[in-house]
């Protein structure tokens, strides 16, 4: 397998994980008609999704990118890194649940960070929350970044040419 599989297959488990988990969906704010749609695509995107200005529903997204940055020096690992972002219309931030005082976007930071720090699955050891920082895109929407950090075998040095 090509380091680069590695991109695709993080993101399937993600987003395959993401979806049958109860209290997340709860949190995103999705309803029924959402879920038998599906959210890949709609809500949950496997990819930096950039929001045109021609939706006028207040929602929330959560977009997953999977970068491969460094190498170890002696070439044998690598060092995938998987970024979750959370995007929230200003109108969508305010969570309203029974005894949970939080933002949206912070909630569900929480719920992936319980979930993927130190999660195994990806590579070669766990993965390592590296950071997690809030911004702003524009006045309108508003965003919560986690970066995790994981450990894989570089596939270049098994087999080959």
């Amino acid at each position: 397998m090509a380091n680069s599989d590695f991109i695709s297959s993080a993101k399937n488990k993600i987003l395959s994980d993401l979806q049958n988990d109860e209290l997340f969906l709860q949190v995103l704010g999705v309803n029924e008609e959402e879920i038998e749609e599906g959210l890949v695509y709609k809500r949950l995107f496997p990819f930096y999704y950039i929001y045109d200005g021609t939706q006028n529903v207040v929602k929330t997204y959560i977009c997953v990118e999977v970068d491969i940055k460094s190498v170890s020096r002696n070439g044998m690992y690598v060092h995938p890194t998987i970024i979750f972002t959370i995007i929230s219309h200003q109108d969508d931030v305010r969570l309203n649940m029974a005894g949970v005082s939080k933002t949206r976007p912070d909630y569900l930071a929480e719920i992936i960070d319980e979930k993927y720090n130190g999660a195994a699955g990806f590579g070669y050891g766990r993965l390592l929350l590296i950071s997690n920082v809030a911004g702003s895109i524009d006045t309108t929407y508003r965003y919560r970044q986690l970066v995790f950090r994981g450990v894989d075998m570089n596939d270049s040095l098994c087999g080959g040419e």
